[in-house]
């Protein structure tokens, strides 16, 4: 799966389609996702366990790993939004985790029915193909900005 922007992970087809969404509207909301700094699917155990980590099913994406470590304490460069956003649609943050923090990493919390729900619900309508464009708000996410010489969906809908 590919973000508008040109940066691929690997996902479960089953949540291939909301992750998408959730990407291009954090990337169209100015948090840039870093190719080569972002990953999905990955077929591991949790670290010090022998339980298979979210990765190894495609379940979980880890954002922007140089400037969102796994560590204490929380190193996020994340603005708030970008979290409301993500958990609004089903995932769970590494930030809130109670022992080391994992400012990077999002795992879907439901059920593939449950995602598929979600990305309904985003309010993102594909456009010309693979190009999204917000037509609803979402309760405590700021509308993005729009930059000078900005052209496309967004510029349509202003």
């Amino acid at each position: 799966m590919t973000f508008s922007n040109g940066t691929k992970v690997t996902v479960a087809t089953a949540i291939a389609e909301l992750i998408k969404r959730l990407g291009d509207e954090t990337i169209a909301r100015g948090y840039e996702l870093k190719s080569g700094q972002c990953g999905g699917y990955n077929c591991r155990s949790i670290g010090g366990t022998s339980s298979w980590s979210n990765h190894a099913w495609g379940l979980a994406v880890d954002l922007n790993w140089s400037t969102n470590p796994f560590k204490n304490p929380l190193t996020t460069d994340m603005p708030s939004w970008m979290v409301n956003l993500w958990t609004e649609y089903g995932f769970r943050w590494g930030g809130t985790y109670t022992r080391l923090k994992d400012s990077m990493h999002y795992e879907f919390m439901g059920t593939p029915a449950q995602a598929r729900a979600y990305a309904d619900r985003t309010g993102l309508e594909t456009i010309s193909g693979s190009e999204k464009v917000a037509i609803t708000k979402i309760p405590g996410v700021p509308n993005p900005t729009l930059k000078l010489g900005a052209k496309g969906p967004r510029t349509k809908q202003l």
